[in-house]
């Protein structure tokens, strides 16, 4: 599918989303690249903390996670970052500590074939992911708070399309969502889903939802 040109972020659009951002709260802050890592309040969360650079404050980028089986539970199996103009500028399989026994194909689209020659860990993912944003920077992606849990990262800067759309107590689907506003339609195939057409979609709602205001959430629409 291609991306439209017009999802570059430009001064009409941009007044509304930061509107959008700044009332969407979230959890502590994080967040940022080459730096040193401190230990956060909640266990087993980190905190990347970096000096003010300014080439990367409020740029925004989409992100999806897929998960796999361990014996452990749930890891982090692929990762995709998708930049505000939509180009992919991280998308990678991530091996898990322990083996995976069950990939669920039907969802995350991986195999055990994609994890054998996998090099990527939870902890190099997560550098290179902080490598594109400090704590300005803005995440968008659907029902957020499970991916960036499953990284370990913890970041306040967010817009979570499920929130943003959120009507009567009841978060959408992406795959609802994208068909209901954007005309086309995710996750239909029979192989799974795709991180990158997730992270594509959630932030072509965000500019869906700030052109055309009365399709968000009634709070929002005030704002």
């Amino acid at each position: 599918r291609k991306i439209s040109q017009t999802l570059e972020l430009n001064s009409y659009v941009k007044k509304p989303i930061n509107k959008i951002v700044s009332h969407i709260p979230y959890s502590q802050s994080t967040c940022n690249g080459k730096c040193e890592e401190i230990q956060a309040s909640s266990k087993g969360y980190k905190t990347f903390v970096k000096k003010n650079v300014w080439h990367l404050s409020r740029k925004m980028y989409a992100l999806d996670v897929e998960s796999v089986y361990t014996r452990h539970g749930q890891a982090v199996g692929r990762v995709t970052v998708v930049h505000c103009n939509g180009a992919t500028v991280i998308d990678a399989i991530v091996k898990p500590k322990d083996a995976v026994y069950d990939c669920v194909t039907k969802y995350s689209l991986l195999t055990l074939g994609h994890f054998k020659y996998a090099t990527e860990t939870i902890e190099s993912i997560r550098e290179k992911i902080v490598d594109f944003i400090n704590e300005q920077s803005i995440l968008v992606g659907h029902a957020l708070n499970g991916d960036l849990k499953a990284l370990g990262i913890i970041h306040d800067n967010v817009i979570d399309t499920s929130i943003l759309y959120c009507v009567n107590g009841r978060r959408p689907s992406l795959r609802q969502l994208t068909s209901t506003h954007l005309k086309f339609e995710i996750q239909n195939g029979t192989d799974g889903h795709c991180s990158k057409e997730d992270a594509v979609a959630s932030l072509q709602l965000v500019y869906f939802g700030a052109l055309n205001p009365t399709s968000l959430s009634p709070f929002f629409q005030k704002l």
